[in-house]
């Protein structure tokens, strides 16, 4: 088959997030298995469009300054391959609409659009708007004589990532949770498949030698946001530490803005928790090839997220034979068995972070060892290359059959 994927993130390009290391990760097993695919992505606008081959397929990188203009951009580019060597079929993530346009000019190419996350949903769980919020608004736009506009309200109609994803053959999620969200929120008339990521673990991850406790490090990985949790994670410490005053709290990732205004999230937890600053070890960002260093010096993980779709530190945590702590509404619900390969918590619950943590601290290092030598199991064993691979090539197939069938 011939193959599109349409993205302005990849890691040779405008890279940093999960859509990037998705779309190299999943060209190459394409490529692999035989097939003929190009990737058209993004890079920096002060950089020269740029065609060479990479990992086994061809890699396009359009400059644009951000997805709008690549939307644009990438229409151009596709036409002038695709009208010499046709594709059979295209894929593009939702986050972004990048192929919106290619799919408006060519809508007789099979589309499978892969559910990331919508920027609706990410909006929802970012935004500190409540009731009250809402209404002190409402009452200072009427007090001013002025009509209120509700800019939280939300269109599907004029959401350019809900018309791409509705012209799709077929969609497809990552996971269960985001599969049912996007659903109802756009009620989608083409049933949603659940289909992982591809995870290829760094073999440094899986030479990650027994669990250390001593001392007893509990690592964050991942930016410093309302949404991954952090706040719950904060309010959590000193609980533990009341009991444990000898754990060590380690964040690696990049501070966001938090709850007081020009105050980034690092400093504002390190005001909170003032108290407790010895027991805090604040990393910043780090490059994906450090991960494994840090995760070999550390005792239990954990990812305390409101929600997440699909997070690759869970996945590379767990290959690590570590244990790992997620939240029980998103992705990681699809990769912990509670208990067996991992622990699942409530989010937003300082209580079930403090409890949870406190329990491992009470496990004997050997039981600590068994989870994770149970989690690396069941990663290597579900998310493999071979089996996404033929998932997916099982689904290019079926909406080529489909369009050939109209």
């Amino acid at each position: 088959m011939r193959i599109a994927y349409l993205s302005y993130e990849h890691p040779k390009g405008i890279s940093g997030g999960g859509i990037g290391t998705y779309i190299g990760q999943m060209a190459k097993i394409m490529a692999e298995a035989g097939h003929s695919v190009e990737v058209f992505s993004g890079i920096e606008e002060k950089v020269t469009y740029q065609a060479f081959k990479h990992d086994g397929y061809q890699l396009h990188l359009i400059p644009a300054e951000h997805t709008e203009i690549f939307r644009e951009k990438v229409l151009k580019v596709f036409e002038a391959v695709h009208l010499a060597h046709p594709f059979d079929a295209m894929e593009s993530p939702e986050y972004g609409a990048d192929a919106l346009e290619v799919k408006l000019k060519y809508p007789e190419i099979p589309l499978v659009v892969k559910l990331h996350t919508p920027t609706f949903l990410i909006s929802k769980l970012n935004s500190d708007l409540n009731f009250l919020s809402k209404m002190r608004f409402v009452l200072g736009a009427l007090r001013k004589g002025n009509r209120p506009k509700f800019f939280w309200s939300y269109n599907n109609e004029y959401d350019p990532e809900y018309v791409l994803t509705s012209l799709a053959e077929k969609v497809v999620s990552p996971s269960h949770s985001l599969a049912k969200i996007v659903s109802q929120k756009w009620n989608l008339e083409t049933k949603v498949i659940v289909v992982p990521y591809p995870f290829k673990p760094n073999q440094q991850l899986l030479k990650t030698s027994e669990v250390s406790t001593k001392p007893f490090v509990v690592t964050f990985i991942g930016k410093l946001e309302k949404r991954k949790g952090v706040l719950g994670l904060m309010r959590a410490i000193p609980k533990i530490l009341k009991k444990y005053p000898n754990v060590i709290f380690r964040f690696v990732g990049k501070a966001l803005p938090s709850p007081k205004t020009g105050m980034d999230m690092q400093d504002y937890m390190l005001s909170k928790l003032s108290t407790f600053r010895k027991n805090l070890d604040f990393q910043g960002f780090q490059s994906y090839e450090k991960i494994p260093e840090y995760l070999e010096t550390t005792s239990v993980c954990i990812f305390p997220s409101l929600w997440e779709n699909f997070p690759n530190v869970c996945l590379e945590t767990m290959a690590a034979g570590r244990v790992v702590v997620g939240t029980d509404n998103g992705g990681m619900a699809d990769m912990i068995e509670d208990g067996k390969t991992g622990y699942l918590i409530k989010p937003s619950s300082s209580q079930a972070v403090a409890r949870v943590i406190l329990k491992l601290l009470e496990s004997k290092p050997e039981e600590l060892a068994m989870i994770g030598a149970q989690a690396r199991d069941s990663v290597l064993k579900r998310y493999n290359a071979n089996v996404i691979g033929d998932a997916c090539t099982t689904i290019f197939k079926q909406i080529i059959h489909k369009v050939d069938s109209r």
